[in-house]
This record gives C-alpha cells, sequence and structure tokens, in this order.
C-alpha cells in the first residue's frame, strides 16, 4: 500500500489500484499540525491505517483530524489508525427558559467595550493569553497578537477590579464568541450577567465549549440542556511531538 501525493492532499493505493483520497490542509493560526479529512465510504477495499504514519511523515507533523461524534466509521478507522481524541466541542444553540436560575447575581455593573478602545485592547491581551493556554497541547496558536485580534468580534463585556480586567466575552449578534478570566471564584456570575444581557435582544444564543476549556465549560453549565453530537478533535502525534 501506498500514498501518492498531489495538490489537495494523497491518494492510497493498493497494487495501483485506488483506495481512498485523503484531503490535507494547513491552518495559518494553527500550523504545527496537518489537518486532514476523508470520506470513510469512498474507501475502495480495506486500508492499512500505516498510511496514517507515512503521511505524517511526509507532511513532517502530526496530523489531525475534526470529526463529528456521529461519524461512527470515520471514528473507528481513526482510532484503530492511531489516533487519540484529545477534545471535545460542544456546539450550543440555548433559549432563556434554559438558563439555570440559582446563580448568585454579579455584584458590578457589566461593562461594554469596543474596537478602537484601551480597554478593549486590554480585553483581547487577556483573551490571547488564555487562548494560548488552552491550544498549546494540541495544536499551538501560531498567529500574532495583532493577527489574532484581527479576527476577532468587535464588541465585548467585561468585568474589572482594581487589578485590571478579569473577565471577557466577545459578542457578535447573538453569538457568544469567545470567553475568558483570570478569576474562576467569580467567573460564574459575570457569565450569567452575560447570558441575562444578550436574551433581551435575542431568542437564541449560540457558542462553543471545548472540554479543555474550563471558561467555555462554565459558560455551557449555566444551561440545563445537553446535546448529545458533538464535534470533536483526533491527533494522531507520529514521532512529531
Amino acid at each position: 500500500m501506498k500514498i501518492i501525493s498531489h495538490e489537495t492532499g494523497y491518494t492510497v493505493e493498493n497494487n495501483k489500484k485506488h483506495i481512498m483520497n485523503i484531503q490535507t490542509s494547513r491552518n495559518p493560526n494553527h500550523i504545527r499540525n496537518c489537518y486532514i479529512d476523508f470520506d470513510p465510504y469512498d474507501m475502495r477495499g480495506e486500508i492499512n491505517t500505516k498510511i496514517f504514519d507515512l503521511i505524517s511523515d511526509t507532511e513532517k507533523s502530526p496530523l489531525q483530524a475534526m470529526v463529528n461524534s456521529h461519524e461512527r466509521k470515520k471514528i473507528k478507522l481513526l482510532s484503530k489508525g492511531g489516533f487519540k481524541k484529545v477534545r471535545v466541542c460542544h456546539e450550543m444553540e440555548v433559549m432563556k427558559d434554559e438558563l439555570r436560575n440559582d446563580i448568585s447575581p454579579q455584584s458590578s455593573e457589566l461593562l461594554k467595550t469596543t474596537r478602537g478602545e484601551l480597554e478593549y485592547i486590554q480585553c483581547c491581551e487577556l483573551l490571547f493569553k488564555y487562548y494560548k493556554e488552552t491550544h498549546e497541547s494540541i495544536n499551538p496558536l501560531s498567529a500574532s497578537f495583532e493577527s489574532f485580534i484581527d479576527d476577532i468580534p468587535n464588541d465585548v463585556l467585561y468585568d474589572k477590579d482594581k487589578n485590571g480586567i478579569k473577565h471577557v466575552a466577545f459578542i457578535e449578534e447573538n453569538e457568544i464568541a469567545y470567553v475568558c478570566s483570570n478569576d474562576e471564584a467569580t467567573f460564574e456570575s459575570f457569565l450569567h450577567a452575560v447570558a441575562s444581557e444578550m436574551f433581551l435582544s435575542n431568542d437564541f444564543i449560540y457558542f462553543e465549549a471545548d472540554d479543555v476549556d474550563w471558561c467555555g465549560m462554565a459558560l455551557k453549565n449555566l444551561f440545563t440542556i445537553e446535546v448529545p453530537e458533538t464535534f470533536d478533535t483526533w491527533l494522531f502525534e507520529g514521532k512529531w511531538m
């Protein structure tokens, strides 16, 4: 069994017989890993999972696959090939009625800032540091601070004390795009205030929560709803980590 490299990835062959195609890509903000994707239902015959070693060695990097938790056949092949599930992402759509009502109210007023203001940059600095920490073990952030903040929302709800910014929530329309904090003790109350504020003008709120991100999971745990479907990260380290 061998792999043939082409512009969009690799073709897997066995005795000159086509077995499957594997697409590859790179994320400029997380450049270390090579992302792969394939359609397991397009496979023609059995596959030797050692091909993942070959692709990893050719790319000189770990391999990363983003998989819906319902894609059982793909998960089985990845697991057999040496991939490990390293992150679970919960994609949430929530209503006000699903917001828990047993959270202590925030003691201070919810603050707002927007792109171009000093407080916005301070909020970005806190998020950048936290985002780097939570992604380091899976696929480190390779973007500069300037590039990173180009891609995040313009509006932020935040809280601060005498030591500076302590909680932030970057929002866009009815989505909570990013949250982070350096004070776990009061973060839940802050998130409850953010959600309550957003429900004043939205019937639904959208956000994602990774199980390796304690701030994101704190947001998820504000709501009583459970979503059985997740979007998961699988990692093949090979010899490159």
